[in-house]
This record gives structure tokens, sequence and C-alpha cells, in this order.
């Protein structure tokens, strides 16, 4: 029922619009610098992680529809690194969503990196942090 859910939610995303929303509060965020690590890669910037991500054997291409992302993800979907398409104007950016259970409660954990500027960068945020608070609804109510 999870990995359903998560998927709904990813089906959710793939169809967002980040226009519109507010920029993302001071301290939030920090610049960018050296390399990325997430879902278990590492890379110098973000499109080599999209490399490490495609010769990865713990992570998969996800089929989704959208013209904005490409995601890859575990075979239990614990793991979800999703990456920016070139026509985004948050690219390159990735976000690695860490599902996991913790003392009998199912817990989630994000990290992200934009290599663009702050507007892109926060609508983006703002984006994936709504989606994340959709599946912690889903999550709770099932």
């Amino acid at each position: 029922m999870m990995i359903t859910l998560m998927v709904a939610v990813l089906m959710l995303w793939a169809g967002a619009d980040s226009s519109g929303l507010q920029a993302v509060p001071e301290g939030t965020h920090r610049d960018a610098d050296g390399p990325v690590e997430m879902c278990g890669l590492k890379a110098e910037d973000v499109p080599a992680l999209r490399v490490a991500a495609v010769a990865s054997t713990q992570l998969r291409s996800v089929p989704i529809e959208s013209d904005r992302f490409e995601l890859f993800a575990s075979p239990d979907q614990n793991f979800q690194l999703l990456f920016t398409l070139p026509a985004e104007a948050a690219y390159p950016a990735a976000t690695c969503r860490h599902v996991y259970e913790q003392d009998g409660y199912l817990r989630m954990s994000r990290s992200m990196r934009c290599e663009v500027g702050r507007a892109e960068c926060d609508a983006l945020f703002l984006e994936v942090q709504a989606l994340d608070s959709q599946l912690t609804s889903a999550l709770r109510n099932q």
C-alpha cells in the first residue's frame, strides 16, 4: 500500500507546476559546493550524479509521465532519486526521498541539490515540500 501511495504522489509530482510559489525562508538552505551525495550515490555535481544513477545497481529507472523529471528508485521504493530534465527551470537539480520505519512509524527524509538560481531552486523546493506533505497525509490516513 505504501508503494502505491508513493507512486500516486509521484504522479501528482509529474503534473505539478511550481509557478506562483513563494520564496523559501532564509536559513532553510545553503549554497551548494563540492561533491553531491544522496540516495547512496556520490558525484561531483548533479549531472554526474545522474550518470551514477544510470550505472547504479542499487537504483533503477522508473517510468513516469513527465516532461519535467526523471525518476530512479530502489526496488522497494524506499529511496527515490528525482532529477529535473534540461527544459525545467530548475535544471540541473536532484532530490532524494528516503522513506523508512523507526520506532514503528514511517518516516521520511529529503535531500536536494539544485545548481541554478535561487528563485528556480526555491520554487522546486516548495513544490517538493508540498508533495511530501501530501504523501505524509496519505500515509497517516491509511
